[in-house]
């Protein structure tokens, strides 16, 4: 299924100004700034990064001689 996928050109987005300083880690030790900067983008950017992760799974997957069925 994702050999169907079209090639999209990508130009990573330029992350949002947020006034908000890094985040501390949770409790939970971990780090949420991934989470805060992927909402600060804007629905056609946050596919624009989904489609160039897939892009490079595929390229990935190709140069591993993967899903050449």
């Amino acid at each position: 299924m994702l050999g169907r996928l079209l090639h999209v050109p990508h130009d990573p987005p330029e992350p949002a100004v947020v006034n908000d300083p890094a985040p501390a880690p949770s409790a939970d030790d971990h780090d949420e700034s991934l989470v805060r900067w992927y909402f600060s983008l804007t629905p056609a950017q946050r596919l624009d990064v989904l489609n160039a992760n897939i892009n490079a799974i595929l390229r990935a997957r190709a140069a591993q001689g993967i899903g050449d069925h």
